[in-house]
């Protein structure tokens, strides 16, 4: 079984300053929360630490899950897409007040997500 998060997301504990935070895999949504337009394209396969570790643990039951497969993980509910400017929409919901002072702006986004394709060949992996 090969599970394939693509670009990961998740909480930041140890980080102490914003521009830690800013520095960190969490930076791509702290900076468009706060105003970045990204014009280079970035990853659009995201999936949160949680998913991930979750997704690894059933994958060990081998009566639901047969092996000698690839997934890709992707976050999203109910074949919904997760996107980097879902920030601007969370942000809105969860910090209205710090929105309404202008300290996280809702105009920022990537232009251009990278979309992937990968070819998977099905069979028995070789152990040695």
């Amino acid at each position: 079984m090969n599970l394939l998060p693509g670009y990961i997301i998740s909480r930041n504990a140890p980080v102490k300053k914003s521009s830690e935070l800013q520095a960190s895999s969490n930076g791509i949504p702290v900076n468009i929360a706060l105003g970045q337009v990204y014009d280079a394209a970035r990853p659009a396969v995201i999936t949160h630490i949680d998913d991930v570790a979750r997704i690894h643990v059933e994958a060990l039951d081998e009566e639901r899950v047969k092996g000698n497969h690839t997934h890709i993980l992707e976050g999203g509910k109910d074949g919904e897409k997760v996107v980097f400017e879902d920030v601007n929409r969370v942000a809105r919901r969860e910090f209205l007040e710090t929105l309404e002072r202008g300290w996280i702006k809702e105009e920022g986004n990537c232009r251009l997500h990278i979309r992937f394709v990968i070819l998977v060949r099905r069979g028995r992996h070789s152990g040695s």
